[in-house]
């Protein structure tokens, strides 16, 4: 969990900085390496994110959400009266 973390940590850091510098007009050279590697960085935070341990205790027919305790209302024919 905590590659996880540090992904995406540095791959926000590096695109706010990205933001930052283009906003002061800088040298095209180094916004396009940075724009550049800002792409394999994405790609490396969204790997990494796919590879976490993580298993729900819940299925997605139970809690649509995982962070919302609530549960999902179930189709019964005494509602398809309304």
């Amino acid at each position: 969990m905590k590659g996880v973390h540090s992904s995406v940590a540095i791959t926000t850091t590096v695109f706010l900085f990205f933001l930052f510098l283009c906003g002061f007009d800088p040298d095209y050279g180094l916004a396009l390496s940075i724009f550049s590697i800002l792409n394999l960085m994405i790609i490396w935070m969204v790997y990494s994110v796919l590879r976490m341990d993580y298993a729900p205790k819940h299925t997605f027919t139970e809690r649509f959400y995982e962070d919302v305790d609530n549960k999902r209302v179930k189709d019964s024919e005494d509602n398809d009266n309304l």
